[in-house]
């Protein structure tokens, strides 16, 4: 798409500095960023959508060209479909480098080193035990000592520990971090390097979770159709993704919303209607987006619906209507880390988890975690 092409939301173009009070060393990791585009280390390609669209046809409603850090990006919602993906994007060399080399120094700047790791694993864990908690409440089968659990793109394996104390059996991990799974694994957990070919041997699993995975992945429905196989015939796959008529958790700030890492954007019915063109039909889903899935081989594809972009575009311009800092810098929330630390801690008494109910052992692994965070 030609760089003279003005994005729907004017205040979301490369003329504006980002949006967000960054550190010295995010300042340094951009400019770093902004010199490898520059002298071609890094390389974008054109990209169309999930349905066909080409960037440069007059159904690509190109939305913005800035993403809240200042990045350039060229997020574009795709008339007939309602799919908004980024038509203009790092090259699969290129996305593979920034994610090794820049995207945490950029995105992940807070606190010391190991006070980082340690405050994610936890939230990790908290966020884990969310999803058990949603995904037990829907028409499954429990699981138990003999279930198996995959986690693709764990991390540093907080999800994978929420399933074990859970209740469920084998539960296996996997991503490209070495860091982050030497933390995983020092904590005594099965956390493999690689991706979705080191799960193979492990398969077929009872559950699957994707967490806020698939917003970064080029091909969605080969990847999904991949972790479709890893699937037993009764298991189910859970994904988790920032939705895009979930902007409540942004400050109705569309912009704030958007990063260059992620290079998809899903409401509950485009999810569907991807996940469908895998076999994979739904069973539970909302806005925030989270959705269970299961295999169904009869299972027709969900047409695309061109209703999808008419009602993401009405939400998206109403929230511009009622942003409530559409020029202010936004500080980095610290105090926001603390506070899901405390709703971790209340968890201990499972008050307000209706399915999880742990038991001795557990309770004291999950408070001798806690220990060095007690507010």
């Amino acid at each position: 798409m030609s760089s003279d092409v003005k994005p729907h939301f004017a205040r979301m173009s490369l003329s504006r500095d980002p949006m967000m009070s960054l550190s010295e060393k995010q300042i340094e990791a951009i400019r770093r960023f902004d010199e490898k585009m520059k002298n071609g280390t890094y390389r974008m390609v054109d990209v169309a959508s999930m349905s066909g669209t080409s960037p440069t046809s007059s159904d690509a409603m190109l939305l913005a060209t800035a993403d809240r850090y200042g990045l350039p990006i060229a997020t574009a919602i795709d008339k007939t479909s309602g799919l908004v993906w980024e038509n203009r994007c790092l090259d699969e060399k290129s996305l593979k480098r920034f994610y090794q080399d820049d995207y945490r120094a950029i995105y992940k700047d807070w606190f010391s080193p190991s006070a980082a790791l340690n405050f994610t694993y936890l939230e990790q864990i908290r966020r884990g035990l969310n999803y058990f908690d949603w995904i037990a409440r829907q028409d499954i089968a429990p699981l138990d000592s003999s279930s198996v659990f995959f986690d693709v793109g764990c991390g540093l394996g907080g999800i994978v520990q929420a399933f074990s104390l859970a209740g469920a059996g084998t539960c296996i991990g996997v991503d490209y971090g070495k860091e982050f799974l030497e933390f995983g694994r020092s904590k005594g957990l099965t956390l493999l390097e690689g991706s979705l070919e080191e799960l193979e041997s492990h398969a077929p699993a009872d559950v699957i979770v994707l967490s806020h995975v698939l917003e970064h992945v080029p091909d969605v429905i080969g990847f999904l159709s991949k972790v479709r196989e890893l699937l037993k015939d009764s298991g189910v796959l859970f994904v988790s993704v920032p939705g895009i008529i979930n902007m409540e958790a942004y400050n109705n700030d569309f912009q704030f919303y958007l990063q260059n890492a992620h290079l998809h954007h899903f409401c509950k019915d485009t999810l569907a209607a991807v996940a469908s063109r895998c076999g994979l039909e739904v069973i539970a889903a909302d806005e925030q987006v989270r959705m269970l899935l299961r295999k169904n081989d009869a299972l027709e594809a969900i047409p695309w619906n061109p209703e999808c972009f008419e009602r993401i575009l009405r939400y998206l311009e109403k929230c511009e209507e009622i942003v409530e800092y559409p020029d202010a810098l936004y500080p980095v929330k610290v105090e926001g880390r603390f506070s899901r630390i405390r709703m971790l801690n209340r968890m201990l008494d499972a008050k307000n988890m209706r399915l999880i109910r742990f038991n001795d052992q557990q309770r004291d692994l999950l408070s001798k975690l806690l220990k060095p965070f007690r507010l």
